[in-house]
């Protein structure tokens, strides 16, 4: 479950791209918002999520560039 914080629009972006993926959100938290935590807790739904480190595949152009600092990988 997530709760973006208010006015910062990254977050409000980020709530969104998760609720499209079926990730619980709430606008705030107060009391009339504890069905929906209990839902949460008793839900069974499981999001899997895959972020692969793909790190040195970004960084890897810029190692040892004359324009670039050198990085050891």
């Amino acid at each position: 479950m997530v709760i973006a914080v208010k006015h910062q629009y990254e977050q409000q972006c980020n709530a969104h791209s998760l609720k499209e993926m079926k990730v619980h959100t709430i606008k705030k938290l107060n009391k009339r918002q504890v069905p929906k935590i209990i839902e949460w807790i008793h839900s069974s739904n499981i999001i899997d999520l895959n972020y692969p480190d793909i790190t040195e595949d970004i960084l890897l152009p810029y190692c040892n560039s004359p324009i670039g600092p050198t990085i050891l990988l």
